[in-house]
């Protein structure tokens, strides 16, 4: 413990990672990107602009994932419909072969769901600890008592409650 009494940030942290390793409790979420109303942006078509991005084509993009060359195409196209602009941009084959890269929209598509996965991972992650927390008081309450009724009332949602994001 510090000076003042309370955790450290090094100290919170590993704290945490302590009661998540031994917690049975952990949230878990996915999140995506909406265009429009319409799901543009989820976990497969994250990977593919990234690979797209790393590899300068579909096609190794779609070997590097293990998909189709052809699901792949239909990720893109869909992507590129949905935006009514390119999000990624396609040159054909010969001599030097043919390549893909990502347009300005298509980076700021797979920047923007990499800041929201990172956050949402942030939030699993605290999320996770508060419940972890609270399960150890309520086991805690419960071992010394003997009883399943030492934890009392609302005693199932401990802090959690102030750490809920509702939008």
């Amino acid at each position: 413990m510090s000076d003042a009494g309370t955790l450290s940030d090094v100290e919170a942290k590993e704290s945490s990672e302590s009661l998540l390793a031994e917690s049975p409790l952990a949230v878990r979420a996915r999140a995506w990107l909406e265009w429009e109303g319409q799901s543009i942006l989820g976990k497969g078509r994250l990977q593919l602009l990234a690979h797209i991005e790393a590899e300068g084509s579909i096609s190794a993009a779609a070997r590097a994932m293990g998909v189709s060359y052809r699901a792949a195409w239909r990720w893109v196209e869909q992507m590129n419909a949905a935006a009514a602009r390119p999000v990624v941009l396609t040159s054909t084959g010969g001599k030097g072969g043919g390549g893909a890269t990502l347009t300005p929209l298509g980076r700021f598509w797979l920047a923007s769901a990499r800041k929201v996965e990172a956050r949402l991972a942030i939030f699993c992650r605290e999320a996770s600890a508060d419940l972890g927390r609270a399960l150890a008081e309520i086991e805690a309450a419960t071992d010394m008592s003997g009883s399943d009724d030492a934890a009392g009332e609302g005693a199932d949602a401990g802090d959690f409650s102030e750490a809920r994001h509702d939008g």
